[in-house]
């Protein structure tokens, strides 16, 4: 069976593999908050040179780039395209901000709360994160304590995302994204950066190769959609494709081929027949809400606690950031993409005046 076949059966495992992401995003910080500050001390690392949260991040742009890409490809319209995106992020970042800021904060702070409000700091947080997507910001007075200080740590990843989205947008509206070759060369441009970093030991920062390696997912994942006609889904070649990958540890060839194998596993245990089930899915999607709340969750878990054992603190930091997350989906995300539809209503389609229709299928 090809994608393009598994996609007709109308039935995916896409948000029961989002939740788990999540939750794995929140198992990973669980060390790194509560005994070390470091990355490197989770168990994980040692088998494969990532975390549990990394491995969670890049399934998570491998989903995106296919839904996201999906998403044009269905309704090639500018302008619900953008609204869309934006009510999907905007929203559930500003309410999280905000809690984060004057809930989690205002009730950990070790000033006095009146001189907590004044705060330049507290006004710095609230500003950068939600318009620069700041990860490193403290609070004033808040977890000082802890290992880390961070409050909303995980909102680095969105500004690769927006980036992402970006990307696919001009390709949607240049109409080169119904163009298999040139999406498939796009991903293969940043899977050879990738190799070239590797191979030619190339001094890059931290923040360059995360960039490389999240479009490469990305750009790989649309085009496994593009050419969905053409690519099959088989859970047996994706798991041997991924062990061959971690063969590969001590070579150049490592990182590239992990990333890919990845994204195609994860799209394959979203619907692979026999794997995706219509009662596997979710009449909500707690996602989000648990990738944000979760840090500041545990952070004021451990600020309150002081655990030996920092798993002690997974379970009530799990029950907690889900009840924020049932925040965030029932009364704040769920509400702003309801308003998706109004737009498509109103919107007409939108594609630069030289776009035809569309190429033949590779």
């Amino acid at each position: 069976m090809t994608i393009a076949q598994a996609l007709t059966r109308g039935f995916d495992n896409f948000g029961l593999i989002r939740l788990a992401l999540s939750v794995f995003v929140v198992v990973s910080h669980t060390v790194s908050i509560g005994l070390t500050g470091l990355a490197s001390t989770e168990p994980g690392y040692a088998w494969t040179g990532l975390t549990l949260g990394e491995h969670s991040v890049n399934c998570f742009f491998a989903i995106s780039g296919f839904l996201i890409a999906m998403s044009w490809d269905r309704r090639p319209n500018a302008a619900f395209f953008a609204t869309s995106r934006f009510l999907r992020l905007v929203p559930g970042l500003v309410a999280a901000v905000v809690i984060s800021t004057f809930v989690i904060g205002a009730a950990m702070t070790s000033l006095p709360l009146s001189a907590y409000l004044r705060s330049g700091e507290t006004w710095q947080f609230l500003l950068e994160t939600i318009f620069r997507l700041k990860s490193t910001g403290t609070l004033p007075g808040v977890f000082e304590g802890n290992p880390l200080h961070i409050v909303l740590g995980t909102v680095w990843s969105l500004k690769y995302e927006i980036g992402c989205y970006f990307g696919l947008f001009v390709l949607g509206v240049t109409g080169l994204l119904l163009r298999p070759r040139v999406i498939l060369a796009i991903a293969l441009i940043f899977g050879f950066g990738l190799l070239a970093i590797e191979i030619l030991a190339l001094k890059v920062s931290a923040s360059q190769f995360t960039a490389f390696r999240l479009r490469f997912i990305f750009a790989l994942a649309a085009a496994l959609y593009v050419w969905r006609d053409r690519v099959p889904v088989s859970l047996p070649m994706a798991l041997l494709a991924f062990l061959v990958a971690l063969a590969l540890q001590r070579t150049p060839f490592y990182h590239a081929a992990l990333y890919a194998t990845e994204t195609y596993l994860v799209l394959c245990l979203a619907i692979a027949p026999g794997f995706s089930s219509p009662k596997l899915e979710l009449p909500f999607d707690f996602s989000y809400g648990i990738y944000l709340y979760g840090l500041p969750v545990q952070q004021a878990l451990t600020a309150l606690f002081h655990p030996q054992n920092p798993y002690a603190l997974l379970p009530p930091a799990l029950i907690v950031t889900t009840f924020f997350a049932g925040f965030s989906w029932y009364c704040v995300e769920k509400p702003a993409l309801s308003l998706k539809q109004r737009v498509l209503a109103r919107a007409p389609s939108w594609r630069l005046p030289f776009i035809g229709a569309k190429p033949a299928k590779p």
